[in-house]
């Protein structure tokens, strides 16, 4: 009996262990992906750097029982070289008044220096690298009052507290979830983790080790910290407390501190050629060095340099 080609290849040990091999690859390649990002990840090393005038990056490393490592941009917001912008809304009515997207196509679709992630969100879900929401172009709710350029596209909410920006870009955290009259950029987090150089409570009550996000101004207003920890990933960074990162703005000088949104937003993007650079190591459905599209993001820009 003479069998058909097609079974007459298969039979063929070379054939066999071709087509092994072969799937064997298409196995592997959702590992490799899933893996590239372990090696992407900033080196656990302490440094500091200039990214433009008015803004400094100091990357501070922990190496503790559980380390962590810690991203901090110091921005001079009195020098006048620096200025602010939140994410515009959607022009339309209800809710859903922001789209979805990256912090790096934020800060590039703007022609920024600096960006991080802002407000809390939803609607939101993350069950598998391939089921997740919002995806880049969702539509979705900011949590807490969000002003862009003048214009409040998304109201306060009292468990929303907030941080605020003036046309001379100079900032305040009022302690409340309303920015004063007058405001033109703004996002909220949830609640202040230090005030007048002082450790709330708060700070204390939440021990998880978690990827966070603080904004900390001194005294005048004229200097604010974006404080970043890298978390969920066991063995380079566990994640801070609110504490830690709290006791962190304090040994920086800062006068109040608000947390913003964290876990897998927590994401800090700097301007380079030809896309933007991830400062930190961001975790988006469990895989390191990949950014999670969100609401609203707070950027920074050179007020003498043309942007569209």
């Amino acid at each position: 009996m003479k069998w058909p080609l097609s079974l007459e290849i298969l039979a063929n040990p070379r054939w066999q262990w071709g087509l092994g091999s072969f799937i064997v690859s298409l196995l592997l390649i959702p590992m490799g992906w899933h893996n590239w990002g372990y090696f992407q990840r900033p080196d656990r090393a302490s440094t500091t750097s200039s990214i433009a005038p008015g803004i400094t990056y100091q990357r501070l490393f922990l190496n503790a029982a559980q380390p962590v490592v810690f991203h901090i941009a110091r921005i001079d917001l009195q020098s006048g070289a620096i200025g602010v912008l939140v994410t515009p809304s959607l022009p339309g009515t209800g809710p859903q008044k922001t789209q979805a997207r990256t912090t790096s196509a934020f800060l590039q679709e703007f022609q920024l220096q600096l960006a991080v992630n802002a407000n809390f969100f939803y609607p939101f879900r993350e069950e598998a690298p391939w089921d997740y929401f919002p995806k880049a172009g969702d539509r979705v709710i900011t949590s807490g009052q969000a002003i862009s350029n003048g214009h409040e596209y998304a109201p306060p909410v009292p468990d929303r507290q907030v941080i605020c920006f003036d046309r001379h870009h100079r900032g305040q955290i009022p302690g409340t979830h309303t920015c004063p009259a007058g405001t033109w950029n703004a996002v909220a987090g949830n609640f202040l983790l230090l005030q007048s150089g002082y450790v709330l409570p708060m700070a204390y009550q939440d021990q998880q080790r978690y990827p966070r996000l603080l904004a900390a101004l001194d005294r005048s207003g004229g200097t604010l910290w974006l404080i970043l920890s890298d978390g969920k990933q066991p063995g380079y960074s566990q994640g801070s407390t609110l504490q830690e990162s709290a006791e962190v703005a304090q040994r920086l000088g800062a006068d109040t501190a608000l947390n913003l949104d964290g876990g897998g937003s927590t994401t800090m993007v700097v301007a380079a050629f030809p896309t933007p650079r991830l400062l930190n190591a961001p975790i988006h459905n469990k895989i390191p060095m990949t950014e999670r599209p969100v609401a609203n993001h707070l950027g920074f820009f050179l007020r003498d340099q043309t942007r569209k």
